[in-house]
């Protein structure tokens, strides 16, 4: 509200409301519930400010600054005196004022989403659900377990930021079917994914299968749970967390990049699918990050694999599986920060790769494809561009 009604802002600069220039003896009294029988009580044209007054009076009960206006307002009514302007305007400009914070508050709200992400324990998925709150947006965090739960919200305490964190095991039919009955949302933040590393021909098919069931199947039960809503209203959005791995692929992560490899035309596919329905769908693509999430990825194969024992010769294993390829990740703020972005916009770019200089990359490693021989290596070394 304004602190000094009489020293309105904007609303000086023009008229408070439409003023029409009638005599005093045309406009006389009429409409004004409680106005003194006979006489005319000041000027046409304050008049006329004070019919529009009165008829607006119904937003008083909301605000102390409109009761004391109208109060005053009223009091000289009541004492048959001419209106007083000042006490007039200022009750106007409250008015006003008051439909200015009401609209704002409205739009805020409408600009508010709420938003589903999973995966939100840590990394990405943490920071993005802890970004996402400081900007006003209700947050609906999921985490695998019961444990995660209670550390992320102290954690977000420590933030000062309200999460409603919820046990969201996305492999989980009941966990899942839960939160499609209990939530409607704006944004599906389909974040929650696992690395399985190691030789293609030699991983154990346990780890391939819980490496799609969590990267891929998980994310499309999700959709299919939360789309009908969406489509139904005409309006959301999906995005998926891929990865540079769902563009190329990373030689002995290549089950990990398969799974990225399959979310990349499952978002394309959704994305055509589902045109003209005002349901967006766009992934983000992020590089090399400090997260922890590759360091504990590559760790995977070594619970079961013998390099000295490799199908592959230990010439590759040595280039591609060297665990400094892994030193110097980049800062995971910059990608948190285009997630929030993406996730707070309308009209997003369908694919997101995060940082952009890797972009180039990326093209001559697809590019290679289409030209490589037998004994030609797939990947592109970046120094080399």
């Amino acid at each position: 509200m304004l602190k000094n009604p009489k020293e309105p802002h904007s609303y000086r600069t023009k008229p408070a409301v439409s003023i029409n220039r009638q005599t005093s003896t045309e406009k006389n009294n009429e409409g004004i519930t409680g106005a003194p029988k006979g006489g005319v009580l000041c000027s046409a044209d304050t008049f006329v400010q004070a019919e529009s007054s009165v008829l607006r009076i119904k937003f008083c009960g909301k605000s102390p600054a409109l009761r004391a206006a109208a109060n005053r307002y009223a009091a000289s009514l009541k004492n048959h005196n001419p209106r007083n302007i000042s006490n007039l305007q200022e009750y106007v400009y409250a008015v006003l004022a008051y439909e200015n914070d009401l609209c704002s508050s409205q739009i805020n709200k409408k600009m508010s989403k709420t938003i589903l992400i999973t995966g939100a324990d840590s990394g990405f998925g943490k920071g993005t659900a802890i970004g996402l709150a400081k900007k006003g947006h209700r947050v609906i965090a999921g985490v695998q377990v019961e444990p995660l739960k209670t550390i992320l919200l102290e954690e977000a305490k420590k933030e000062g930021v309200e999460l409603e964190v919820i046990v969201l095991d996305v492999t989980k039919e009941s966990d899942r079917q839960w939160a499609f009955k209990t939530y409607e949302i704006d944004v599906l933040m389909s974040n929650a994914g696992i690395m399985e590393t190691g030789p293609v021909a030699e991983i154990p098919m346990e780890n391939v299968r819980r490496n799609f069931e969590v990267n891929v199947f998980a994310p499309i039960q999700l959709v299919q749970g939360f789309l009908p809503q969406m489509v139904k209203r005409g309006s959301g959005k999906v995005i998926f967390t891929s990865s540079m791995g769902g563009l190329i692929t990373v030689p002995f992560a290549s089950i990990y990049t398969a799974t990225k490899h399959a979310l990349e035309g499952i978002a394309e596919g959704l994305k055509d699918e589902l045109a003209g329905t005002g349901v967006e769908i766009c992934t983000v693509n992020p590089g090399v990050f400090g997260t922890g999430f590759n360091d504990r990825g590559a760790e995977t194969l070594m619970k079961w694999w013998n390099p000295s024992n490799s199908l592959s010769k230990m010439e590759i294993i040595q280039a591609f599986a060297d665990p400094k390829g892994l030193e110097n990740q980049l800062d995971p703020q910059l990608m948190i920060d285009a997630m929030i972005k993406v996730a707070e916009e309308d009209n997003s770019q369908f694919r997101n790769v995060i940082p952009e200089a890797i972009i180039p990359w990326i093209k001559a490693t697809q590019a290679q494809a289409w030209i490589a021989k037998k004994d030609d290596f797939l990947t592109v070394n970046p120094t080399s561009l």
